[in-house]
């Protein structure tokens, strides 16, 4: 890395978007929301074998003015935190009453004249149990590729040491052929938008997420580890007020759904298919 930077090559054709070469990455550029909180319910979520619970998630996340022209590229930073919440416990003694994952995120970009550009960025936090607090930091790079100002294209990865699934891949396209349509197809992540930055928007979305946390060592009921993994998909409806505030309802399903922790050969469990709906309000402050 240090030598990336040393390199004369490297210098003489890194660019930040200000400059005059006049490319716009789709997947760089857009202005992230300054902030974003919501919530999400999944009622009577059945653990194959085992109870029932409601399961609430909770999430925050706020996203600060980049940096431009920090060592000849752009310095993001950010916070995001999620939590789980299990209502009852589904007479499970692998399960604590809540699961958190709070980050602070950083990220560095570069970009070259060529179309090129990439992103190297890390998320050091807390991924465990609240009550017993232990430390993790995901990491991941990405390149991109801007095909027109409409269209550009992402290949890279995330590592996460010491997780049930230590890499997974980045990859995918965002097109954006006008003011009526945007389109982010990729892993693990995809988004379809009608009317996108309009007072009113639709959107569908499919998703994977796959997050482990540490629990207590002290505890001797409680496995080192445990591993919320799941498939969904939502549809939704997004109302811009006054130009700022979004406010956003989704309804959803879950095509997938597991819970796993390492305990006899990291036994996994099926959670039920359930639907569910999500809340978010987001702008700037």
């Amino acid at each position: 890395m240090k030598n990336a930077f040393l390199s004369a090559a490297l210098l003489a054709t890194a660019t930040t978007a200000a400059s005059a070469d006049g490319f716009y990455w789709q997947h760089i550029d857009p202005d992230p929301r300054p902030f974003a909180f919501g919530a999400m319910f999944t009622s009577d979520t059945e653990f194959e074998g085992y109870g029932v619970s409601d399961v609430v998630e909770g999430f925050f996340e706020s996203n600060f003015i980049p940096i431009e022209d920090f060592l000849f590229g752009e310095l993001e930073l950010g916070v995001w935190a999620h939590a789980y919440g299990f209502v009852d416990n589904p007479n499970m003694k692998a399960v604590p009453h809540a699961l958190l994952d709070a980050s602070f995120n950083a990220g560095y970009v570069l970009r070259f004249d060529n179309g090129w550009a990439w992103r190297l960025w890390a998320r050091p936090g807390v991924y465990s149990d609240p009550s017993a607090p232990a430390f993790g930091c995901p990491a991941g790079l990405s390149f991109f590729f801007t095909a027109t100002d409409e269209l550009s294209f992402e290949i890279g990865g995330t590592v996460r040491p010491g997780w049930d699934v230590p890499v997974i891949p980045n990859v995918g396209l965002k097109f954006r052929p006008s003011d009526v349509f945007e389109l982010e197809l990729g892993c693990p992540r995809s988004h379809v938008t009608l009317f996108p930055d309009h007072i009113v928007s639709f959107f569908a979305t499919a998703e994977w997420r796959n997050t482990t946390y540490m629990l207590d060592d002290d505890d001797e009921h409680m496995p080192d580890k445990l591993t919320m993994d799941d498939i969904l998909a939502t549809a939704g409806v997004t109302l811009r007020l006054f130009g700022a505030i979004d406010l956003t309802g989704e309804f959803g399903t879950f095509l997938e759904r597991e819970i796993s922790a390492d305990v006899e050969k990291d036994k996994g469990v099926d959670l039920s298919k359930d639907s569910f709906v999500r809340v978010t309000v987001g702008g700037a402050f």
